[in-house]
């Protein structure tokens, strides 16, 4: 249910922009590049949360459209392994993805955006029967605030992020179902280019 309803919101996200694709703006007033290093916590639906760190780079365009990477780790805890020993388990998110800031007259802007990428889950010093890595996809989306230091040519922003990362996993049975995994992020990104 919860799938069902996000992929709603995300078109009719996609269908309001629409008109949007149209308004070129004659004038970038935003440098294109934006490298973002960022922080926060991972709430998946089954388990416990997790910290993260990441890092995004964006091109963005005068449309208000952008396009780029992104990469999150999340060390998870011993608490939360399941394995009767210690192991360290490591997941890595990385995606690419596109997004849409809508236009503002003040410094705040939001955005929105989706991808397709992959999770990664890496267990060291893991028993013999249990593979040390696994991969599953990523389907993030995503909806956030910038806030830039000025509005004309503004060289840094602090950008908050609310993610919903959709990663299917295959279970031990050999189904793979969709988990939500929410994420809720805040960094600071440097602007730059001409």
């Amino acid at each position: 249910m919860k799938m069902r309803s996000m992929l709603v919101v995300f078109g009719l996200t996609l269908f309001l922009v629409g008109p949007a694709l149209a308004q070129q703006r004659a004038y970038n007033p935003f440098p294109p590049y934006e490298l973002n290093i960022h922080a926060g916590g991972l709430f998946p639906d089954e388990g416990d949360s997790n910290g993260l760190l990441g890092t995004r780079f964006m091109l963005h365009k005068a449309s208000g459209w952008g396009f780029g990477g992104n990469f999150d780790w999340v060390p998870i805890g011993d608490d939360d392994t399941g394995f009767d020993e210690a192991v360290d388990v490591n997941r890595y998110l990385y995606s690419f993805e596109v997004d849409y800031t809508f236009q503002s007259d003040n410094p705040l802007r939001f955005f929105t955006g989706a991808g397709l990428g992959a999770a990664s889950t890496r267990i060291s010093d893991a028993p013999d029967e249990i593979d040390d890595l696994q991969t599953d996809f990523l389907l993030p989306l995503a909806i956030g605030l910038k806030w830039f230091n000025r509005m004309d040519n503004p060289s840094w922003a602090i950008r908050v992020d609310v993610r919903d990362n959709i990663i299917w996993f295959e279970r031990a049975n050999g189904d793979t179902d969709p988990d939500n995994n929410w994420e809720v992020s805040a960094g600071f990104s440097i602007l730059f280019g001409e």
